[in-house]
């Protein structure tokens, strides 16, 4: 099972294997820290091991500065704070791989993946995935046959406005089947077309008009009559 680390977890025990590996004592690292503005003693170096001790951005950087001063021959920098391995915990939405923080901590951009969230958080979203998926299917499967082919464009769909939505309703049909009436009759939107003919500036009375004629044209379209 793979592990999943708090960082206060992570920074800590991260922090125990430098010291040990440096030889150094829980005191030598509370004098360290002190030379960096961090005060404090053996016991509190004790509890930032132990994982008990919050990692505020500064926290970290003294504890990297005191860590470096012990181990005199290798730097440390924040990176080596997460040196474990499994997942860092950030909060309670994001939860990244551990190798994946000392990347970022390195400087490599961060765009936030699915597999970043937490495992519930997941969960909901594939759910709200397959919920989709399936409303899209059954719109399609509305789509009267002699439509199917060729269907909605990408483009008329990205383009349906509120206009659309509304001449699909005063039809008595779904948004899949409008779409693919207004890509069979014009290759393009109900609006767009209504706009197309009426020419700029047009009053509603105008637009209205042709409203009217183009629905009349969408109908024997979905109907089958074109």
């Amino acid at each position: 099972m793979t592990d999943v680390w708090t960082m206060s977890e992570a920074a800590g025990t991260s922090a125990r294997s430098i010291r040990q590996a440096a030889g150094a004592t829980l005191a030598e690292v509370a004098k360290a820290a002190k030379a960096v503005g961090l005060p404090w003693s053996s016991g509190r170096v004790g509890d930032f091991e132990s994982g008990r001790i919050a990692p505020s951005l500064p926290t970290l950087l003294a504890v990297a500065g005191a860590l470096s001063e012990i181990a005199q021959e290798r730097h440390i920098g924040l990176a080596d704070l997460f040196a474990v391995d499994g997942l860092v915990r950030i909060n309670d939405r994001l939860v990244l791989d551990a190798a994946r923080l000392r990347n970022l901590l390195e400087g490599q951009a961060f765009d936030v993946v699915i597999s970043d969230l937490d495992g519930e958080v997941q969960e909901a979203f594939w759910s709200k995935v397959g919920e989709s998926m399936s409303a899209m299917k059954e719109a399609a499967e509305e789509i009267p046959p002699h439509l199917r082919r060729p269907g909605p464009t990408n483009g008329v769909i990205r383009d349906f406005a509120e206009g659309d939505e509304r001449m699909a309703r005063s039809l008595g049909v779904g948004k899949m089947t409008a779409a693919s009436a207004m890509t069979r009759a014009w290759g393009k939107t109900f609006v767009q077309r209504r706009d197309e003919l009426s020419g700029p500036g047009a009053n509603a009375q105008k637009k209205g008009i042709v409203s009217r004629q183009l629905k009349t044209e969408l109908r024997a379209v979905i109907d089958g009559d074109d």
